[in-house]
């Protein structure tokens, strides 16, 4: 009985060595098992601060992107009144040229002295350079504003 008890001792001893030896195993997949939990929680917080600097700069990007849009419509509106304001000052010019034209026939076969007609002539000619350098002028602004559209064209595509 005595060896059938130390038999049964020793059978517990190993039974409970294995038992000890399977706790600090559990306790060491515990150990790991949270380290990685906590890890992961970390990256869920970094996750969430680099979501949401993301969609600030998706929002500071769209903002840009909206002025960016409105200013290249009002240059764009903006080239447009001064293409009108070109093809309006081409008009009158076409007209002082017109004008120019009549009084140059007239002078030819009118009987009116030349002074007077040098005089309109002048006059007509002085209207004609005035048109003219208006035309230059408003020709310059709108070249400067199709440049200005071409900008914005390439900083809206850019952002």
């Amino acid at each position: 009985e005595l060896s059938s008890s130390k038999e049964t001792v020793k059978e517990f001893d190993n039974k409970l060595a294995s038992a000890n030896g399977e706790a600090e195993t559990r306790e060491a997949v515990i150990t790991d098992l949270t380290a990685k939990m906590t890890q992961a929680k970390q990256n869920v917080v970094n996750l969430e601060q680099e979501l949401a600097a993301a969609s600030e700069e998706a929002e500071n990007s769209k903002a840009s992107i909206d002025s960016l849009t409105c200013k290249y419509e009002e240059s764009n509106e903006a080239a447009l009144r001064l293409e009108k304001e070109l093809e309006d000052e081409r008009k009158l010019t076409e007209q002082s040229n017109k004008a120019v034209s009549v009084l140059q026939s007239e002078l030819s076969s009118s009987k009116e002295t030349v002074k007077e007609f040098d005089n309109k002539l002048a006059s007509a000619n002085g209207e004609a350079e005035t048109r003219e350098a208006v035309i230059t002028d408003l020709t310059a602004k709108m070249t400067q504003a199709k440049q200005n559209v071409v900008n914005l064209e390439q900083e809206l595509a850019a952002a």
